[in-house]
């Protein structure tokens, strides 16, 4: 009976699982956040993230500048990253928005399969001096206002066909060091492979889920036989 439940448990989360994944490849958004030109925004500056079309619109994920997300190596350079994320489904439309309190950045598009941006590129960046507010944050502080009418460039039409094309990102290494160039590549080799056994790893849970099913039939029926 114990086995029973704990198979489950399993099968009700791998269902739950692919479901939200409606398109197999989680999407990230990935830039920088400059405070003025060739300024980068300091460590915990927030980056608010907002669906704004599809299944998932009005969904809204914060991250920081310089967070956990980011490798060590390229902290202090203004780079957020959001990770994959299982409602940024492709072809969706997205706004970003980064606020100080005073003054408000944005950028916009469209999700692309695998991702959107990278380090050290110019797809995904914001320009917090963009804009000036009208009336600053109450207390004193910044962040995302979900009631502030921000300004935000409408995101180019993009064909579909291409969004589910794997993402290129620019080849913005040139511009790093050589040796933060070698680990950055590096990173990006790891997560594209992380990225492409996703499928499989689902398989594997499935197949093994199976294999747990099959030895308790098995064996119940050892059991049954030898009654």
């Amino acid at each position: 009976m114990k086995h029973k439940i704990v198979i489950t448990i399993l099968l009700c989360i791998l269902v739950f699982t692919i479901a939200k994944a409606s398109d197999v490849y989680p999407n990230y958004i990935r830039g920088t956040v400059f405070v003025s030109e060739g300024i980068p925004a300091s460590a915990g500056t927030e980056v608010t993230v907002i669906v704004t079309s599809g299944e998932y619109k009005g969904y809204t994920k914060t991250v920081t500048v310089d967070s956990a997300n980011i490798p060590p190596f390229l902290l202090g350079h203004g780079y957020y990253d959001t990770r994959d994320d299982l409602y940024f489904n492709t072809g969706d439309t997205f706004e970003v928005i980064v606020d100080d309190g005073t003054n408000y950045g944005s950028a916009s598009g469209s999700f692309y399969s695998f991702g959107n941006g990278a380090f050290n590129s110019t797809e995904v960046n914001i320009l917090i001096s963009s804009h000036q507010k009208e009336q600053p944050s109450g207390g004193g502080g910044g962040g995302y206002q979900k009631e502030y009418d921000y300004i935000v460039p409408k995101p180019k039409t993009e064909n579909i066909s291409a969004l589910i094309e794997p993402n290129a990102p620019p080849q913005a290494e040139s511009l790093l060091p050589p040796e933060l160039a070698v680990k950055q590549q590096k990173a990006i080799i790891e997560n594209a492979l992380i990225e492409k056994n996703f499928p499989w790893t689902i398989i594997l849970i499935m197949a093994f889920i199976a294999a747990i099913c099959i030895l308790i039939f098995l064996k119940k029926r050892g059991a049954n036989e030898r009654g």
